[in-house]
């Protein structure tokens, strides 16, 4: 079992929190061009294999154990079934009024959730708290911090990989798009509104992906990503 660090926005880590997210899809970093002969070599450290215009051959296998070399392989970044991923998310330290006038804690930005050092790390002397890590929290600046700058010590949440699949984004179901976490849309106004702005998980899920992804890889360039099913470990 590995374990890997995965960034969350505030609203998908309420919604994990509230049970609500169980999936999460990532764009897989080396597209497969625009066309690829078969078995061929192309781009990054995958070998893409296409069996039509649109669908794409693989099989990956756990860490190279048995590889078939007539199939298109990858390795899962994240991690494969029985692998953790621990949670980055906004944090702060000391962003509580502290009436001893110093730190008082991890505040975490997503829902004002509070860790108080003292019941998980060791205390010293002078009321500053020592990390696995070595990190002195009371040297610590007090404020948020972006999720990308969360050290292992300070993230509450951890996952556990129970299923990987890759899938061309556009191929998420209203059911797995639920599992996103995401609000259903509702469109209001007459029959031919709802028929234009369909309603839905799935309807919903485009315009959160876009909100994210939008820059690089928008709802209609449906690229490539890795399906992530998971389950709460901590």
């Amino acid at each position: 079992m590995k374990e890997r660090p995965i960034l969350f926005s505030s609203a998908m880590v309420r919604a994990i929190l509230e049970g609500r997210k169980t999936q999460t899809r990532r764009v897989i970093k080396s597209q497969p061009p625009s066309f690829c002969p078969y078995l061929t070599r192309c781009g990054g450290d995958f070998r893409w294999g296409w069996s039509d215009g649109s669908t794409v051959d693989f099989a990956w296998h756990p860490r190279g154990n048995g590889a078939d070399m007539d199939s298109m392989w990858m390795t899962p970044p994240h991690g494969i079934p029985g692998d953790r991923l621990w949670v980055r998310e906004a944090w702060g330290v000391g962003s509580r009024p502290d009436p001893w006038g110093g730190y008082d804690g991890i505040e975490y930005r997503a829902d004002e959730g509070f860790i108080d050092p003292e019941e998980k790390y060791p205390v010293l002397e002078c009321r500053k708290v020592d990390t696995p890590e070595g990190v002195c929290l009371g040297d610590i600046k007090s404020g948020w911090r972006p999720s990308i700058f969360m050290p292992r010590w300070a993230s509450r949440i951890t996952l556990e990989i129970t299923d990987v699949r890759v899938q061309r984004l556009q191929e998420i179901s209203e059911e797995d798009a639920k599992a996103e976490g995401v609000e259903p849309f509702v469109t209001v106004g007459t029959a031919r509104d709802k028929e234009w702005y369909p309603e839905g998980y799935r309807a919903n899920f485009k315009l959160v992906w876009d909100s994210i992804n939008g820059k690089k890889h928008p709802w209609e360039s449906n690229p490539w990503v890795w399906a992530l099913t998971f389950r709460r470990a901590q």
